[in-house]
């Protein structure tokens, strides 16, 4: 009976430390992303700071030629404002 107990409480030791590295693993993956997110943020608080502020018309295009972004100059130009699709994106 001794052996039995013995054995449940070192499978009882192992989960728990299993758990306590998985615990540590997924905070500091909660953090990472968090910090990931402010990152993102305040990049793109820049870009549209750019954009609303530069004298020239500029047109962000992705890698597929999607356009991303319009500066205020390039709607000035262009009279007109880039079309949206409902869920915010550019339509093309």
């Amino acid at each position: 009976m001794a052996t039995l107990i013995a054995a449940v409480m070192a499978v009882l030791a192992m989960l728990s430390a299993a758990m306590g590295a998985f615990l540590l693993r997924n905070q500091r993956s909660a953090s990472q992303l968090r910090i990931a997110h402010e990152e993102l943020a305040i990049s793109h608080a820049h870009m549209r700071s750019i954009l609303e502020t530069v004298p020239d018309a500029m047109v962000v295009i992705d890698e597929r030629g999607t356009i991303q972004s319009f500066s205020v100059a390039a709607e000035r130009l262009l009279d007109s404002r880039p079309p949206m699709r409902r869920d915010g994106m550019l339509a093309c």
